[in-house]
């Protein structure tokens, strides 16, 4: 019998970074693109079992993992737009209607 595995959310952490939450939904749902390195730290939040969401021991708290996630997802890209030179492969920008399919992947 295959075995589902299951974590449990620390609901009053995450209630404590409800704006921080808001905050990321905001910039995910938006206008502008987000980098990739961004949506890559959100979806982690959700899928790593030992990080902040999952784990009351994490040294580091929803609010701070979420706020950081949400600041990669809007720091301004290097150089002029469209220019690849000097600018890591994780740092492309998603497309807005792309963002919250990736966020979530």
């Amino acid at each position: 019998m295959p075995r589902t595995p299951l974590v449990l959310l620390y609901r009053d952490r995450i209630a404590d970074a409800e704006r921080d939450v808001q905050d990321m939904l905001t910039v995910l749902t938006g206008q502008l693109p987000v980098t990739a390195r961004g949506a890559a730290m959100a979806s982690s939040l959700l899928r790593d079992g030992a990080g902040p969401l999952h784990n009351r021991h994490s040294p580091l708290s929803p609010g701070d993992a979420v706020r950081e996630a949400t600041r990669q997802m809007t720091m301004p890209q290097a150089g002029p737009q469209g220019a690849h030179e000097g600018r890591a492969a994780d740092d492309r920008r998603i497309p807005a209607g792309q963002k919250a399919a990736h966020a979530a992947a």
